[in-house]
């Protein structure tokens, strides 16, 4: 067979063809079972958070500009660095797998009563609600965190540290400072 220029140019027409076809058709090798997000937030309009855990409840609500966590006492001013990385680890959550699917599996990964409950709102509207649960090493530099949506059975694995970035009690919230002096 002799191979012509022209011949090799429709050759390479043809791959072309196929790799584009195959990349279109591609979804980056993600299963089509999972969710793409299992939290969408705009974290602009948050205006309440209400964590529930076997430590107790945090309630945060957003007055004016500024955060407040509720305590005893009444409200006190939150870090706001505390809330907007809270809620910017939450906002897009994505899940790499499906760990469990049934009810008599949220144990295993403590996603019923002992996980932390988070639900997030937008004046009166839920926003979301989510459980998470325990974290999990595979090594030093690779964790991942199991969350289950309140309204459904399945049990995710999210790489992310995100189960240690909500605290679950008020003093992981609130303004710590007790005096501000110029250094001068």
């Amino acid at each position: 067979m002799k191979l012509s220029t022209r011949n090799l140019l429709i050759f390479l027409g043809v791959l072309l063809v196929i790799y584009l076809v195959s990349q279109l058709r591609a979804d980056g090798g993600r299963s089509n079972a999972l969710p793409n997000e299992l939290v969408r937030l705009d974290t602009a309009a948050v205006t309440q958070v209400m964590i529930s855990s076997p430590e107790g409840q945090v309630e945060l609500n957003r007055v004016g500009g500024n955060w407040q966590v509720q305590v005893a006492e009444g409200s006190r001013p939150v870090r706001e660095d505390a809330v907007t990385s809270m809620l910017s680890t939450l906002s897009g959550l994505e899940p790499s797998r499906l760990v469990a699917n049934k009810e008599e599996n949220w144990q295993d990964y403590a996603v019923d009563s002992a996980g932390v409950s988070v639900r997030i709102f937008d004046a009166d509207e839920l926003l979301a609600d989510l459980v998470l649960g325990r974290m999990n090493f595979v090594d030093q530099n690779t964790y991942y965190s199991f969350v289950r949506l309140t309204d459904n059975e399945e049990v995710y694995a999210v790489d992310d540290f995100m189960s240690a970035m909500v605290s679950k009690t008020d003093a992981g919230f609130r303004n710590g400072t007790f005096l501000r002096l110029q250094t001068d």
